[in-house]
C-alpha cells in the first residue's frame, strides 16, 4: 500500500478540523515553532511510542520538510498503521504559506 500524502495547501483546507497532527521533529525543533495543535512524538522515539499513532481517524505526520515524516509513515505501515498521512512540505512549508506557528511545549 502506498503512503498517503497531502500538501500544505490541502492540509490548510481541512485544518484544524482535520484531526490529529503529530510532529516527529526533535523537541528543540518542536519548541522553536510547530503547527498549532500538533503533538510532539520525535522520530527517535517512534519504536517506543507506536500506540501514539493508533487512532481511528487520519493522523497527519509532519516534520521540517517531509523527509522524516515520510520515514515515520513507512515505519508505521510495517506495524499495520495505515491511516497516517505524510505532510509534504512540513513545518517549513506551513510557515512559508503564511501558517501560524506555536512556540513552546504544549500544542
Amino acid at each position: 500500500m502506498a503512503i498517503q500524502q497531502i500538501t500544505i495547501d490541502e492540509l490548510n483546507d481541512v485544518f484544524p478540523e482535520c484531526g490529529t497532527v503529530i510532529d516527529v521533529r526533535e523537541p528543540e525543533e518542536y519548541f522553536a515553532g510547530h503547527i498549532p495543535q500538533a503533538v510532539n512524538v520525535p522520530l527517535s522515539t517512534i519504536k517506543d511510542n507506536i500506540d501514539a499513532f493508533r487512532y481511528t481517524n487520519d493522523v497527519y505526520i509532519v516534520c521540517q520538510s517531509g523527509g522524516r515524516s515520510m520515514r515515520t509513515c513507512e515505519y508505521l505501515h510495517d506495524y499495520d498503521i495505515v491511516n497516517v498521512i505524510n505532510v509534504v512540505g512540513g513545518t517549513r512549508g506551513w510557515a512559508a504559506a503564511g501558517g501560524n506557528l506555536t512556540q513552546g511545549e504544549l500544542p
